[in-house]
């Protein structure tokens, strides 16, 4: 699923297996792009994302 952030960041992101951490989502950086599924990672690097404030972009 693709979100936008409160701060205009769009991430690729999934739910974490812990209970603990269910207010975050686990998610890599993406950037809009003018490929097939529109969308293209920046980085490798896996962040936390919080939910608060996010909206969902394509699921």
């Amino acid at each position: 699923m693709i979100i936008e952030t409160s701060a205009n960041q769009l991430y690729f992101v999934a739910d974490y297996d812990d209970p603990n951490l269910s207010h975050v989502w686990r998610g890599m950086r993406v950037k809009r792009s003018k490929t097939i599924d529109g969308y293209t990672v920046i980085g490798k690097r896996e962040e936390m994302v919080r939910k608060a404030g996010s909206r969902k972009v394509e699921v």
